[in-house]
């Protein structure tokens, strides 16, 4: 990216800043909140794949919204949601009591993760969509409780995280794993490609 240019990430998770890191980009740290909760009434009569899809792009969007303030700054937000075999949306748990139910419900199941992305900067706003399929192991009651009691997804999408010892509740993978964690750098890459081949003088 140009030296003259900032890249703002509009999240304060851990695994996104990381992956970042681990990929050679400098950038700066400014969290955004938003009413998560209230842009679940877009899940409508449309295909729950379709709807889970549509929420994490625009929740990502109005978080890059908020946060772009100088002209020298490239904004990127995430946001992720799972999706239960069923089609039930599941966010960060309010309480351990709710992340214990997350976990019983993906137990033994595939559900879905998706991963919106938005990146703006001056007049330029791109924005992706990332998505995969994860299978839990059938979890015993005992397993459910002892990775609950670690409180690694109290704060993460599902009740759970793949980088960290949730990675032992699941039993395969299909599509990107950075799209589990929260922030495909394959796609992050081709947006900073794309806004920097569209400031190249003509």
């Amino acid at each position: 990216m140009s030296e003259k240019l900032i890249l703002v990430l509009a999240s304060s998770s851990p695994r996104r800043s990381e992956l970042l890191k681990a990929n050679g980009l400098d950038f700066i740290v400014r969290p955004v909140q938003i009413d998560e909760d209230s842009l679940n009434n877009i899940f409508d009569s449309r295909s729950p794949f379709e709807s889970a899809r549509e929420v994490v792009r625009r929740t990502a969007i109005a978080k890059a919204e908020l946060s772009l303030r100088n002209e020298n700054e490239v904004v990127l937000a995430a946001d992720t949601l799972v999706v239960s075999e069923d089609g039930k949306l599941l966010g960060q748990p309010r309480d351990r009591n709710e992340s214990r139910k997350m976990i019983e419900m993906l137990s033994g199941k595939v559900h879905f993760v998706h991963t919106g992305l938005a990146m703006f900067f001056h007049e330029i706003k791109l924005s992706e969509i990332a998505s995969a399929s994860v299978e839990f192991k059938k979890l015993s009651s005992e397993d459910i409780s002892e990775y609950v009691d670690t409180g690694e997804g109290d704060d993460k999408a599902g009740a759970y995280a793949y980088q960290g010892f949730g990675r032992k509740l699941i039993k395969s993978v299909k599509g990107d794993s950075q799209t589990v964690i929260g922030l495909p750098i394959r796609i992050v890459m081709k947006m900073l490609n794309e806004i920097e081949d569209k400031m190249k003088p003509c």
